[in-house]
């Protein structure tokens, strides 16, 4: 008896663990899809670079997790390619920009819209993924739903400082 084809959806697909996750679904047997989701995919080199690897097996989607809308059409497109989703990985995070937006140390460094921005990104993104991608899950057949990061939660690795 064949297992049926999987079907993975990976959001934050276009570097780090996102792109790490991609390239080992792709090499798992049995994995007919995979759906690499990312702010700009459509013009992501490694998203091209994936697609072209893998044609056939690779889809290509633009999504911001903190747009409802972006989310409901990324969604959208997945139903219209995929009759159920296997996996949904989500590996959005947001600790700092680079810019105005650090970790802070003491404070007098809590900056409210900074605040706002991690909770767009680390909590609501995947409350929004969950609400729009829970319809493809299969209701009689094993699945797997993961959202992680890798220094957005991490406690261990806090060399940044900060809460």
């Amino acid at each position: 008896m064949n297992p049926s084809p999987k079907f993975v959806f990976i959001a934050g697909a276009s570097r780090g663990i996102g792109n790490g996750f991609a390239n080992a679904m792709l090499a798992r047997n049995g994995v007919h899809t995979v759906f690499c989701a990312a702010r700009s995919g459509a013009n992501n080199e490694a998203l091209t670079q994936l697609s072209t690897s893998h044609p056939e097996r690779v889809v290509t989607l633009d999504l911001d997790v903190t747009d409802e809308e972006s989310v409901k059409d990324c969604a959208a497109r997945v139903r219209e390619r995929a009759p159920r989703l296997d996996w949904i990985i989500n590996t959005v995070g947001l600790l700092h920009n680079g810019n105005d937006m650090r970790p802070e140390r003491q404070l007098a460094d809590v900056q409210p819209g900074n605040i706002m921005r991690s909770f767009e990104v680390n909590s609501m993104g995947p409350l929004l993924l969950a609400k729009h991608l829970s319809r493809l899950l299969p209701r009689r057949e094993p699945c797997t739903v993961a959202t992680l990061s890798a220094r957005v939660g991490s406690i261990s690795d806090n060399r940044l400082g900060g809460w």
